[in-house]
């Protein structure tokens, strides 16, 4: 480090030595007073950079109801609202380590899936996004495959395609970016089975990740481009651009701009040099939640794309994961070193959720459902395990 390179030069017998030295530990103490948090506050200039952060409410403590292993090789989780059924991804140690879904129920029999992208409805039936003849097909069916399906509708090639649905409100969507017009595509129909509808947004050809919403506007975040002199917030880090976030060591130096898709093309928001990553809500909801990685904590942001206007939900510490789902409600867990924790967004702030085995197994995804949280964790043989406990924060049981 600088600090040893200037002690190792400042015991030397040398005269240049010893200058090098003092300039190396002078160097070192402009590291760490360009690194703190106070100099932070004071001369960094980000939109998304939170002086004060608010305190957060009273954490809750989770209680154990359940455990049961689930298939080897799982790396993420989905519940079915009642939580007596899940869907794991993961890969197949039995097959090359090729990627495997799994269906089933909670303590009972499980079904292998071959689709693109897989959500459950409730502890009978699923949508399953599959690869069809000449483009994708979207199933509607029971878990177990080899039971008729309910509805399927063949639907256009797109790219990186995503599926999503809301059971309550009975729709569902698909995602992705048409191969030839390079447009954002969304397709939205009925779990009845109604023929959906199509929305479409020019993306400009501009690199970035493309999200969108129950608004008219989609959600773009992507590499910074020419301001077209509209935008309010051109400037990040003006009072000094580059070297505090250099110092401070802190991710994403190169930044994001994020911006609006409505009419002909995209509409900047907003320039950030932070790491920032945002996250699709559900198929009914408009605003979006996004993420702004600073060093040792992540404030969580609410976006209205249609209007520009953002609302900070909170600031918690730790680099954290996307929320699941990316509405309040949806879980959040956050990496510090080695400690891990979880957290609901609550309206109030995030929520920290402590459970009573906190740090004795890696947590490797969780899940929300009525009532509970479900934890995917290694367990105390090395495999993944499904751990279920009640949650007071959360949705109430029926």
């Amino acid at each position: 480090t600088i600090g040893n390179a200037a002690a190792a030069f400042l015991v030397s017998q040398r005269r240049w030595s010893r200058a090098l030295g003092a300039v190396a530990a002078l160097l070192a103490l402009a590291c760490l007073i360009v690194a703190s948090g106070a100099f932070a506050d004071r001369f960094v200039h980000d939109p998304l950079w939170v002086k004060d952060p608010p305190a957060l409410p009273s954490p809750v403590a989770l209680r154990l109801r359940a455990e049961h292993p689930v298939p080897a090789g799982s790396t993420a989780l989905s519940l079915s609202p009642s939580g007596r059924s899940f869907l794991t991804r993961g890969y197949d140690p039995a097959r090359d380590h090729r990627e495997r879904l799994v269906v089933g129920a909670v303590g009972g029999p499980r079904h292998p899936r071959v689709a693109l992208d897989v959500t459950l409805l409730d502890d009978d039936r699923l949508l399953a996004l599959e690869e069809g003849a000449t483009g994708l097909a979207l199933v509607c069916g029971p878990h177990d495959p080899s039971e008729p399906e309910v509805w399927r509708h063949d639907l256009p090639s797109l790219v990186s395609p995503r599926l999503a649905a809301d059971p309550v409100a009975g729709v569902w969507q698909v995602v992705g970016i048409e191969p030839d017009s390079g447009e954002l595509v969304r397709l939205v129909g009925g779990l009845g089975g109604r023929a959906p509808r199509t929305d479409r947004w020019p993306t400009a050809d501009l690199v970035g990740e493309w999200l969108v919403s129950a608004g008219p506007a989609a959600l773009g975040v992507g590499f910074p481009f020419e301001d077209d002199g509209e935008n309010d917030e051109p400037s990040t880090l003006e009072t000094v651009p580059g070297l505090w976030w250099l110092l401070a060591g802190l991710p994403g130096g190169g930044g994001a701009t994020v911006f609006a898709l409505d009419g002909p093309g995209p509409r900047a928001l907003w320039d950030s040099q932070l790491m920032v990553q945002c996250d699709e809500p559900p198929p009914t909801q408009r605003l979006f939640v996004c993420r702004a990685h600073a060093g040792e904590r992540t404030s969580l942001w609410s976006v209205d794309p249609s209007s520009g206007e953002r609302h900070l939900l909170g600031v918690i510490g730790g680099f954290a994961t996307p929320p699941r789902p990316a509405a309040v409600g949806g879980l959040v867990l956050t990496h510090e070193g080695r400690r891990q924790r979880l957290y609901r967004l609550g309206r109030e702030g995030p929520v920290r959720l402590d459970r009573p085995d906190d740090g004795s197994h890696w947590t490797l995804d969780a899940a929300g459902f009525t009532g509970g949280v479900g934890v995917l964790e290694t367990g105390n043989d090395g495999g993944p395990r499904l751990r279920l406990y009640a949650d007071s924060s959360g949705p109430a049981a029926p």
